[in-house]
């Protein structure tokens, strides 16, 4: 169940402020997904599908639910693309020697992310090293000439705090509450396991992919259990989708593991 405590009422206002605005940005992403996708099916092949068969989508995806979970930091792209190569080059079984995107492709995503606010360009090395003294000691960024101006991307702290936002019990009990509340939490998470369900009777591969893009990190999946939940899920009958989705999303909203993975809603948002 979501957690108790005391005085949930009692948040600041910033938090109060991020309560209404994570419930604002789940019905909306309900309304959107209804409104321009023909149900869950069609949701599976154009979302879910998609982005799995692409490498850049899967890499986008990543970036952006990274920014979300971390504190602000700053990288080159360089290193970005090695964080992808690390955690998702198994995805696509690369050998060692070939980096996860070209670097004109990984600079693209970062650009378009920073339009969504995850990111923040910084450039010139005065700049850069001023970034780096106040707070950015995760990096182990090296300025070196490249024929222009060095510059690298900084996680925004718009972001990253909501991860401590979400981390507190107070907050996850007020929208646990709102989401019910308003009718909420359980159409949009049963909507978004139908879709899963129908991803898994198109392509396993490529489901299996979106499930351990947006979830733990891979290397602390147990990997003969998680093969076993995917043949179950491709294997699982289209007349049960919305019953099983149905309490998938009870249980998901009741222990509060929704917040864990909130890949998800981001992977669907930006699309």
């Amino acid at each position: 169940m979501a957690e108790k405590v005391k005085n949930p009422s009692q948040l600041s206002e910033i938090e109060t402020h991020f309560v209404d605005l994570y419930v604002i940005n789940c019905a909306a992403l309900y309304h959107i997904l209804r409104i321009r996708y023909n149900g869950p099916k069609d949701v599976a092949k154009k979302i879910f599908i998609k982005t799995a068969r692409s490498k850049t989508k899967i890499a986008e995806n990543y970036l952006f639910s990274y920014g979300y979970r971390n504190p602000p930091a700053i990288y080159s792209p360089t290193e970005l693309n090695k964080m992808l190569k690390r955690d998702l080059g198994n995805l696509h079984d690369l050998p060692d020697n070939e980096t996860y995107l070209r670097p004109a492709v990984i600079t693209k995503i970062l650009q378009e992310l920073e339009q969504y606010e995850i990111y923040h360009n910084v450039k010139g090395k005065k700049e850069l090293r001023r970034q780096k003294r106040i707070g950015s000691e995760k990096s182990n960024l090296v300025f070196k000439r490249s024929g222009g101006r060095p510059s690298a991307y900084i996680i925004s702290d718009v972001y990253s705090k909501s991860n401590e936002f979400i981390s507190k019990p107070e907050v996850r009990n007020s929208i646990h509450k709102k989401l019910f509340d308003y009718n909420i939490g359980l159409p949009l998470w049963k909507y978004i396991f139908m879709a899963l369900f129908y991803s898994f009777k198109i392509d396993k591969e490529a489901a299996s992919k979106i499930l351990l893009m947006v979830g733990p990190p891979i290397a602390d999946v147990d990997q003969s259990k998680i093969q076993s939940l995917f043949d179950e899920l491709a294997l699982l009958d289209e007349s049960k989708f919305e019953e099983v989705s149905k309490l998938y999303a009870t249980l998901m909203l009741d222990s509060g593991f929704h917040f864990s993975i909130t890949g998800f809603l981001g992977l669907m948002q930006h699309q």
